[in-house]
C-alpha cells in the first residue's frame, strides 16, 4: 500500500499527531508542500492521494493505474476531476464540516471589525490620529448612515433587492412570510403592550416557508422588545 500527502503543511505546522493516519496508511509519505511540477513524480505508483489544494486532473489519474482513493482535506472538490474519477472507479472524499468553528469565529470577528471600526482605530493608533484627537476618537468622513447604506423602511409587502438594511414591524414581516400581498398600515399601529392579558390568550403564530423570502435573505436580524410579545406570540416569525 503506497500513499502520499502532497501538502501536509496546509493542515499541520509540526503540531499534528500522525499516529492514526500512519496506522490507516502505513508508510505514507508526507510532503509539507508540493509544486504543480512535482505532483506527477510524487503520485507515481501510489494507491492513495491526500491533498488540500493541488490539482488532480484526468491525465494524472490515468497516469496512475493503481490509484484507488483521493482524499481532500478541505470542503471543496473543484481541484479534482470528479467525472474522470467516477469513470475510472476512483473514490473521492472531502471533509464536509471542515473549519465549521473557525468559520463562525471569522463571521463574528468580521462583524465586530466592521461595526466597531476596529481597523480604523488600529490605523489611527499607529499614525498618530488617535493621540492628536481632542476627543480621543477616530473622526468619521461626515456621511450619514443613510448615505452609507441603502435603507428600506417597509410600507408595503415588497422587499427591495438592493436594500442593505430593512426596517419593519413584526406584523408586516409575518404578513409577508404568510404570502399576503399587503398589510393595512393600521395593523402595525396596534400596541401589543396595551393588549395585556388578551395577548397571553393568543396561540403562537405559525409561519410556513416562503421561497420568495428565503432564510438566507438576511444576514443579521435585530429585534426590539423580544422579551414581551415576540418571545411567545411571534417567535415563529424569527
Amino acid at each position: 500500500m503506497r500513499a502520499v500527502f502532497l501538502d501536509f503543511g496546509t493542515v499541520s505546522h509540526d503540531d499534528l499527531d500522525t499516529t492514526q493516519l500512519e496506522r490507516a496508511l502505513p508508510g505514507i509519505t508526507l510532503h509539507a508542500t508540493s509544486t504543480d511540477a512535482e505532483v506527477d513524480e510524487r503520485i507515481a505508483g501510489v494507491e492513495f492521494i491526500l491533498t488540500n489544494k493541488l490539482n488532480i486532473s484526468r491525465a494524472r489519474m490515468r497516469a496512475v493505474p493503481g490509484l484507488r482513493f483521493i482524499g481532500l482535506t478541505a470542503t471543496g472538490t473543484n481541484n479534482v476531476d470528479l467525472e474522470a474519477a467516477r469513470e475510472l472507479g476512483i473514490a473521492v472524499c472531502n471533509i464536509r464540516e471542515y473549519c465549521t468553528v473557525s468559520v463562525t469565529q471569522h463571521v463574528l470577528g468580521s462583524i465586530l471589525l466592521l461595526t466597531h471600526r476596529l481597523r480604523e482605530y488600529g490605523e489611527a493608533a499607529v499614525d498618530g490620529t488617535w493621540s492628536r484627537s481632542e476627543q480621543f476618537t477616530v473622526p468619521g468622513d461626515g456621511r450619514k448612515f443613510t448615505e452609507l447604506y441603502n435603507i428600506q423602511h417597509l410600507q408595503t409587502n415588497r422587499l427591495d433587492p438592493v436594500a442593505n438594511v430593512v426596517i419593519t414591524t413584526i406584523q408586516r414581516l409575518y404578513s409577508m412570510l404568510s404570502g399576503e400581498p399587503d398589510l393595512d398600515v393600521s395593523a402595525e399601529e396596534v400596541s401589543l403592550y396595551e393588549l395585556g392579558g388578551a395577548l397571553a390568550q393568543q396561540p403562537p403564530k405559525e409561519v410556513q416557508y416562503n421561497p420568495a423570502i428565503p432564510i438566507e435573505w438576511f444576514d443579521v436580524i435585530v429585534t426590539d422588545e423580544y422579551h414581551r410579545s415576540i418571545n411567545n406570540l411571534w417567535r415563529g416569525v424569527l
